[in-house]
């Protein structure tokens, strides 16, 4: 998987785990640092404050989602078990984020999470993961964009989704993207057009190492990218 071999380096893969990385926590530029650093700006909310540094005037916590391989999941429909003593519940990955800067997830903490579900595809489908991070390796990523393309056997799109990595506190679902591109043939002018929908869709914020603009740039740019490889398979 294009997204298993985008995290870390090969030391770090072969020590880590998939269930990790879907419970890996939000980051941000200013929260990720010493105590000692973060004593020179107000208590933020990520850090038990009720400020955020990034968002001046926010209700809520801003910091983003960056797990590579938890956003190439959420497109291709994975389900998560999560398990406790009294019982366990099973839910769409997509739906285990709740797109809270703070609280990401919905992992209780009795609970583990005990098992990830991907569907088997029912048409011909390519998967694919492009990444845009400031290092090769070792590095999370600035953007991410996930694509999963089914078709069938007039080449007609029947499954279309693409998620969009590090632009928000969770994995975004581009539904209207998907919609899109549904029931037609891919080529290039609906590249196009997707990747606009996908540049409109993308909020970040200055939270990372580069610009809120440049990451909204690349949200367009790798999704292009990201479907014109399926346009050579």
């Amino acid at each position: 998987m294009d997204a298993a071999k985008a995290v870390a380096a090969p030391p770090l893969q072969n020590m880590a785990t998939v269930g990790g990385n879907v419970c890996l926590d939000t980051r941000c530029l200013l929260y990720n640092q010493s105590k000692y650093w973060r004593s020179s700006h107000p208590i933020c909310f990520k850090a038990g404050g009720t400020v955020c540094n990034v968002v001046r005037n926010s209700d809520r916590c801003h910091s983003v989602f960056q797990a590579d391989v938890a956003c190439a999941l959420v497109a291709l429909n994975a389900k998560v078990k999560l398990v406790e003593e009294s019982g366990e519940r099973t839910l769409p990955l997509v739906e285990f984020y709740t797109g809270k800067g703070k609280s990401p997830n919905r992992l209780n903490p009795t609970e583990i999470l005990a098992g990830i579900w991907v569907p088997p595809p029912k048409v011909h489908r390519l998967e694919r993961y492009e990444k845009f991070s400031l290092r090769a390796a070792l590095d999370f990523p600035q953007v991410g964009v996930a694509a999963v393309i089914g078709y069938d056997l007039d080449g007609k799109i029947k499954e279309g989704n693409i998620v969009i990595n590090a632009v928000s506190s969770s994995p975004l679902e581009l539904k209207s993207a998907g919609n899109l591109l549904m029931g037609k043939r891919l080529d290039e002018a609906l590249i196009e057009k997707t990747a606009r929908l996908a540049y409109e869709a993308a909020h970040p914020v200055n939270n990372t190492g580069t610009s809120p603009l440049y990451r909204k740039k690349m949200v367009r740019v790798l999704v292009k990218r990201t479907l014109e490889r399926f346009l050579s398979r």
